[in-house]
């Protein structure tokens, strides 16, 4: 077996080169800021994001882009696992099972609204990414299901049949898919802590706070969106955490989800990093779940960079890796769907 050092000197380099190469604060406001798609793409020209002019000039579909953008993120986490000796490729390919599950969940939309509500999916399924990212998955057969058994069928000998067997038809009673979309998050992580525990000593280790961390920050979002949108108790918010993760205080949820002030019970869950007088400094209870996901946003971004400053010769320079990555098409993503709908020119007024 390798030792730590063969095994990540070189791609410690190559990816902190990476890193490096990350888009400036400035760059990116630039595109938050941009009245329309075209000036936002403008923005970008001379970047890697500079192919999502193509997708758009051709639809004028901002989903089209935002199919691209995934794909170059799936195509990320291949290029990373490429030549990677096991146990290493075993846990991106789990970290990336996180984009699988989310373009499976597209999918399970569109068949949702094609057989419950009698929706046209036709144009909106050509977006789906059909390629394998970690399982092959039909995802033509997913649409084609008539009901719950043969959507259940269509992912067989995959990890997601059970969860879409259990929950499918009670999704079609309620009409909902909010509790599949919850197990597949939660098998999400269930695989990807099962992946962790084959890693070295050192690895598992940091895997191990940083996939816990990823968890802690999950259930934290989780809870303020199921008080601002969900319309269950708190009982039934906290049955539905991901298990995985540092113990929730249940008493303060509770009290707090009888007063309205989740947000900032949530923050003073993170008081030591200031969270509780972010979550108080704004007026309503959809500000502040804004203001908590940003600041948890960049809790994320802590901690990779507290990654990179450690010891370099870990998974943890993947993580970190990965996490900036995820930020900057997040932001570019983000960026380009307020140009689209001209939230991007009022915070460029605001500003001004």
């Amino acid at each position: 077996m390798p030792s730590r050092i063969g095994t990540y000197a070189f791609l410690a380099a190559r990816l902190r080169t990476r890193i490096g190469k990350l888009l400036p604060d400035e760059r990116l406001e630039e595109v938050a800021k941009a009245a329309t798609v075209d000036e936002a793409l403008l923005a970008l020209r001379g970047t890697r994001y500079e192919r999502l002019a193509e997708p758009w000039n051709a639809t004028g579909d901002l989903r089209a882009v935002e199919a691209a953008l995934r794909s170059m993120e799936i195509d990320m986490h291949a290029e990373l696992r490429r030549d990677r000796e096991e146990p290493i490729r075993s846990f991106i390919d789990a970290l990336a099972q996180r984009l699988e599950a989310a373009n499976l969940k597209d999918a399970l939309r569109l068949w949702f609204d094609a057989r419950v509500r009698g929706g046209d999916v036709s144009v909106r399924s050509g977006y789906l990414h059909r390629d394998a990212i970690v399982h092959p998955l039909d995802l033509d057969a997913v649409l084609a299901a008539e009901d719950a058994e043969g959507l259940a069928a269509a992912l067989a000998g995959t990890p997601y049949a059970a969860a879409v067997a259990a929950e499918a038809g009670k999704a079609m009673a309620a009409g909902s898919l909010f509790e599949l979309e919850l197990a597949l998050d939660r098998l999400h992580f269930r695989l990807l802590f099962d992946a962790v525990k084959g890693l070295g000593p050192v690895d598992r280790k940091v895997a191990e706070r940083q996939v816990g961390f990823e968890v802690d920050l999950t259930n934290l979002a989780w809870l303020v969106r199921f008080r601002a949108y969900g319309g269950m108790d708190a009982a039934g918010a906290l049955s539905r955490l991901i298990p995985w993760g540092a113990p929730v205080d249940a008493r303060t949820v509770s009290e707090a989800w009888e007063t309205g002030n989740l947000s900032e019970a949530v923050g003073g869950m993170l008081g030591a990093r200031g969270l509780e007088v972010l979550a108080g400094s704004a007026g309503n209870e959809l500000s502040r779940l804004a203001l908590i996901e940003r600041a948890l946003r960049e809790l994320g971004l802590l901690e990779a960079r507290k990654l990179l400053s450690g010891d370099p010769f870990t998974i943890g320079v993947v993580l970190a890796y990965l996490r900036l990555e995820r930020d900057e098409m997040a932001r570019v993503r983000a960026g380009l769907g307020a140009a689209r709908y001209g939230t991007g020119a009022a915070r460029a007024r605001e500003a001004s």
